[in-house]
């Protein structure tokens, strides 16, 4: 199966061609038959063989249309990012990046579907050796100190946001080495930038419970208490996902946190009534006792009385045991 792709002698004709347009590689958009989609096959064979597509122009679409390469609308370097190996990527930009550098950097500034830009897409390779050349081309072409790529913002994250998830899904001493690019002169992101959705990279490192990502940014500045999703912060979302060794660390940092009350008024305690996480009922108890079980929510109910309405019975009869209520009372009163 032959493909073709080659980059035209205008700046705006970066393009692709697909050379057996009958064939089940490829389907034709619905919304506009000048813009050709590719499979999942098409798009992994391109990612890990892009020499072969290296050709003379075959074929000419503008820059807006050669960015349609799939329906998640990712760009040539999305591919190139999500399936090459690192020294291929880093070769490939080069040589992009010497023949149409203005080509490059749309291709860096373009965002897919979901709001990404190319960038979001190396940190999968979790090597903080191409994140730096990607950068320094960057920094480069644009005749910058800064890069301009390293500070996007969507709303499905940022770029900071986007290396603690891929941290906390990685073993190792490469997995906080992103990270710790980005926080560190000269690039020195902000440890509290927040996505659209009000996220932090150090709510996420609490979302996928990862303890050492979460204790990195707390030792780099990163603020706990900082309000997210719906008012929530970091130790709410540990309370729902049940996440016992991190939710200490936040309580070990920064002990108020527990009397915090999200948008509807619950506490991280009421969360974890709702799900009946016992561990972290248990911890929680220890470190608020009866104060914290009195805070009511915005609907005037406490954690045990929550937790009774949701039928989660163990939080509800641990929390009565402590308070020294009968829960036979509690249940003729609700």
């Amino acid at each position: 199966m032959e493909y073709e792709w080659a980059w035209g002698s205008q700046p705006q004709t970066f393009c692709y061609r697909f050379m057996k347009e009958d064939s089940k590689e490829i389907f034709q958009s619905a919304e506009d038959p000048s813009v050709f989609y590719y499979t999942e096959e098409f798009l992994e064979d391109l990612g890990k063989n892009p020499d072969q597509y290296k050709s003379h122009l075959k074929s000419k679409f503008t820059m807006k249309d050669s960015m349609k390469l799939s329906n998640h609308e990712d760009n040539f370097l999305h591919l190139l990012f999500k399936a090459s190996d690192v020294e291929t990527i880093k070769q490939f930009c080069q040589d992009l990046c010497d023949s149409d550098p203005q080509v490059f950097l749309e291709l860096l500034d373009q965002e897919n579907k979901v709001g990404w830009t190319p960038i979001y897409c190396i940190f999968n390779k979790n090597s903080v050796d191409l994140l730096e050349t990607i950068v320094n081309f960057d920094k480069q072409i644009r005749k910058s100190e800064s890069s301009h790529i390293v500070k996007h913002v969507c709303n499905t994250g940022s770029v900071l946001i986007k290396a603690c998830e891929v941290s906390s899904t990685t073993k190792g001493e490469e997995s906080l080495k992103c990270l710790e690019y980005l926080l560190s002169p000269p690039i020195s992101l902000d440890v509290n930038q927040p996505d659209h959705e009000g996220c932090t990279p150090l709510y996420m490192a609490c979302y996928k419970g990862n303890h050492s990502v979460a204790k990195y940014l707390l030792d780099n500045g990163a603020n706990p208490g900082v309000l997210c999703v719906n008012g929530s912060n970091s130790l709410h979302i540990c309370a729902e996902r049940d996440f016992m060794d991190v939710l200490k660390l936040l309580c070990e940092h920064q002990k108020d946190l527990i009397y915090t009350q999200d948008d509807e008024g619950n506490t991280p305690l009421h969360i974890a009534s709702l799900w009946s996480h016992m561990g972290i009922l248990e911890y929680l108890w220890e470190l608020g006792e009866k104060k914290l079980v009195e805070i009511r929510n915005h609907d005037g109910d406490t954690a045990y009385e929550l937790a009774y309405e949701e039928n989660q019975i163990y939080a509800h009869e641990f929390l009565c045991e402590k308070m020294g209520i009968n829960t036979n009372t509690i249940c003729s009163l609700l």
